[in-house]
């Protein structure tokens, strides 16, 4: 179990997320590909206590974001129009987003986050909605 101020990058896909865990000095603690369950998730955030979650917008945040939150994560959905390293990379690849993302988040949670991108999140948060894995789509209420 790792202690506190990890930054773990995870870059959501519709089946499996691949994770980057960074210490607080940028080494590498780990890189591993997690299930789109909730159990899987929730596994894998209950060994990493206190972390701060990096991902991007998508499909999956929604749902992933709030479920790390309530396991009691700081979570930062990064705008995905700020992450031009991501997109523009030349060694594209889901374990390199995750290290991105991580690395990121470390550095400074400022740049990944707009204003607009909050607002959005918040009025999700207070409608209720919520997106489920699998491909179910979008589904309202608890």
């Amino acid at each position: 179990m790792t202690t506190l101020n990890v930054t773990i990058g995870i870059d959501l896909g519709d089946r499996k997320h691949s994770a980057c865990v960074l210490t607080a000095a940028g080494e590498i603690l780990a890189e591993t590909t997690i299930t789109n369950t909730r159990e899987c998730l929730t596994a894998f955030a209950q060994k990493h206590p206190g972390a701060t979650f990096v991902m991007e917008t998508g499909t999956h945040s929604p749902w992933v974001s709030r479920l790390l939150e309530a396991l009691g994560h700081r979570v930062i959905v990064a705008n995905a129009r700020k992450l031009r390293a991501i997109a523009q990379s030349t060694t594209k690849s889901d374990t390199e987003d995750a290290r991105m993302l991580a690395r990121l988040g470390r550095a400074d949670p400022a740049l990944l986050i707009s204003p607009a991108s909050n607002e959005a999140r918040e009025h999700i948060k207070h409608e209720g909605a919520a997106f489920l894995p699998g491909g179910a789509g979008f589904h309202t209420g608890a």
